[in-house]
């Protein structure tokens, strides 16, 4: 028996001696080999941009200023009484400005009227004639002989005051007055507010005196 196992030693000896000789690795350099082998073989850990975590709003905001609309330019306001509007039975809306008074033929009446005080004068009166103003608009409705007692105009000044103008009342089949939208008064500018004065000739009263123009509308029954 101890015969055999001295020679179980002497072989085993035998065997460490040949692994040495042919260059194999001690135990400790396996297990360090296997420990390289497997961090090599074990993958890293890879940052995804789903798991980063949400920025606060606030850290956006302070790097990047919110846009601003564009303002819009405000719209440019006519002064009360600076523009006329013809509209109702027309083909063509107009709005007409002291400068657009103006450039139509422009005619005289002369007339005593009734002043602010209460006194009587004379006063002359300059601008276009009513039915060349409304003319400017196209009306729809005839103005012939037959249809001119059919058709009339509604003019409001800025206080609000009204009066009814009909279409015979200035054809020349029928009354042809010379009704005028004055623009002066004696050469001069109107002694009230706006840019026209209704200016009716004939008349008992100045009931139909509208000053400060801003509509004219025209109508039909």
């Amino acid at each position: 028996m101890r015969v055999r196992l001295g020679w179980m030693a002497l072989a085993t000896v035998s065997c460490a001696a040949l692994a040495v000789a042919w260059g194999a690795p001690p135990a400790s350099a396996l297990g360090s080999a296997a420990m390289a082998a497997q961090k090599v073989l074990t993958p890293a850990p890879s940052v995804s941009a789903t798991t980063l975590p949400a920025l606060p709003n606030s850290a956006v905001s302070s790097t990047m200023a919110p846009l601003a609309p564009t303002p819009t330019p405000p719209g440019i306001v006519a002064p009360p009484g600076s523009l006329i509007q013809i509209t109702g039975s027309v083909a063509s809306p107009t709005i007409l400005s002291l400068k657009d008074l103006q450039a139509m033929p422009r005619s005289t009446l002369t007339m005593r009227v009734l002043d602010l005080d209460g006194k009587r004068r004379v006063h002359i009166f300059t601008g276009p004639l009513f039915g060349d103003v409304v003319g400017a608009a196209h009306p729809t409705t005839s103005t012939g002989v037959d249809m001119a007692t059919h058709a009339y105009a509604l003019v409001t000044g800025m206080t609000g005051a009204s009066a009814i103008i009909a279409f015979a009342e200035f054809h020349r089949d029928y009354n042809a007055k010379r009704i005028v939208l004055a623009y002066e008064e004696d050469g001069g500018a109107l002694p009230g507010s706006g840019i026209a004065e209704l200016v009716v000739p004939e008349d008992a009263t100045q009931g139909r005196f509208i000053m400060g123009v801003t509509t004219i509308e025209v109508m039909t029954p």
